[in-house]
């Protein structure tokens, strides 16, 4: 069984890679995109950052044999851009759950635009956070023997811009119960629920 799991693995990824410049799977990969951010909470996204961060580890560690300091930093930095969407994804979550809709926006319009805004939020770093992951999942040996070389380098703009969304994310998530008309314990427990990866 796990060899015949591994053989689909191993065509699936040789089909992508070699027919990677045709629309087709192009389109295919964006419309699987969509329906796996769909279908899944940010918990299932947070299980691929994981993952991808398990692969740098493994990178630093094993093929360009770094100490585990520049290991780390490796790993943090290769996915601070997921991570802070993912923060940002919560944030979001938490702002526009249903469960905190304010009774002033019942009306059709403004819920509909409450709902759309949610959609529109929660979706967007879900799908870049998938599609990160699948582009390493589908060059995964390429992406293993590519040097990291911005270890030990200065912090770029992305990277400043993204420990900014991490931060204010993060702090955002922090006071939101101040000013919410919920209880500390009902604000964990709708938290908690969107960390289930999958919908219930």
């Amino acid at each position: 069984m796990k060899q015949q799991h591994s053989f689909v693995t191993r065509t699936l990824r040789s089909v992508v890679r070699d027919h990677e410049d045709l629309p087709a799977i192009h389109a295919g990969i964006l419309v699987l995109s969509f329906l796996v951010s769909a279908m899944f909470r940010l918990g299932f996204f947070g299980m691929l950052i994981a993952v991808r961060m398990m692969a740098d580890l493994v990178k630093g560690r094993e093929v360009e044999r770094r100490k585990w300091f520049g290991t780390l930093e490796g790993v943090l930095r290769g996915s601070l851009t997921d991570v802070s969407l993912l923060a940002f994804g919560f944030a979001l979550a938490m702002v526009f759950h249903p469960a905190l809709l304010p009774s002033t926006t019942v009306a059709d319009l403004p819920l509909a635009i409450f709902t759309l805004t949610r959609g529109i939020g929660m979706t967007l770093p879900k799908l870049k956070i998938l599609i990160d992951f699948l582009h390493v999942f589908f060059h995964l040996e390429q992406y293993m023997l590519t040097k990291n070389r911005s270890i030990g380098k200065s912090l770029t703009f992305p990277e400043r811009a993204s420990i900014l969304l991490l931060v204010s994310s993060i702090a955002l998530l922090a006071v939101l119960p101040v000013f919410l008309p919920i209880a500390w314990g009902d604000y964990v427990s709708l938290f908690l629920a969107e960390c289930v990866p999958w919908r219930m």
